[in-house]
């Protein structure tokens, strides 16, 4: 039923790490294939505006629930080095297994800092603070030392896709398997090198997602 309320048919193996992410970002409690519901603070998010301070300081705190967002940046505490510096440091000390997920990674932390940054001081625990005022600003918390689940960055926005009318180039179905067929639209141009690379990036945020439901049924 959660996999159906976040836009999916069904727990597979696209809505499975979609609800464990969302469970690491703090926005839903429970595992996957269990009983799941939405949390305080992800209901604080759907009912302010999206333009209100309270929901944004909620937002930043959420964007740096990951982990490994707070081991990295407590690494650092001077701030972050150079990009390739940091590549390195993640395939050799934290051993992430590509390039390409070292560069998901970096981005998505870099993001997750800016807005951070950005956004206002206000009080964020929905539970304690929902009977007070937000209209304040308050001192500044540490999230980035608090206690939070494990997760992983966040996975680029999937573009939507209009499908090519006849001419314009073809729609290729890939057989991945067990029932799983994804479809390929392919331009009639032919594709460039920053197609490939590009695409070689939303596969790889794809098998960071899955580790982490791989991660959430070993642990069942």
């Amino acid at each position: 039923m959660a996999a159906k309320h976040a836009g999916y048919n069904k727990l597979n193996g696209a809505s499975v790490p979609a609800l464990a992410a969302m469970k690491r970002y703090g926005l839903l409690h429970g595992a996957p294939k269990k009983e799941v519901r939405v949390t305080d603070d992800a209901h604080f998010i759907f009912v302010h505006p999206e333009d209100a301070p309270e929901r944004l300081a909620m937002m930043r705190k959420l964007a740096m629930m990951p982990a490994l967002f707070s081991e990295v940046l407590a690494a650092y505490p001077d701030g972050l080095p150079s990009d390739a510096n940091l590549k390195a440091k993640l395939r050799y000390q934290w051993k992430f297994a590509s390039d390409e997920a070292a560069d998901a990674f970096i981005l998505s932390l870099r993001d997750a800092i800016k807005l951070r940054d950005s956004a206002p001081d206000f009080p964020v625990s929905a539970s304690d603070k929902r009977d007070e005022t937000t209209s304040e600003a308050v001192e500044d918390r540490s999230v980035v030392n608090s206690a939070a689940v494990a997760s992983r960055p966040q996975s680029p926005a999937i573009p939507k896709v209009q499908m090519p009318v006849s001419g314009q180039g073809q729609a290729r179905p890939w057989d991945l398997g067990d029932g799983v067929v994804m479809t390929v639209v392919l331009p009639q141009t032919g594709l460039t090198k920053k197609n490939v690379a590009r695409l070689k990036k939303y596969v790889q945020a794809l098998e960071m997602e899955s580790s982490i439901a791989w991660e959430d049924e070993a642990e069942s």
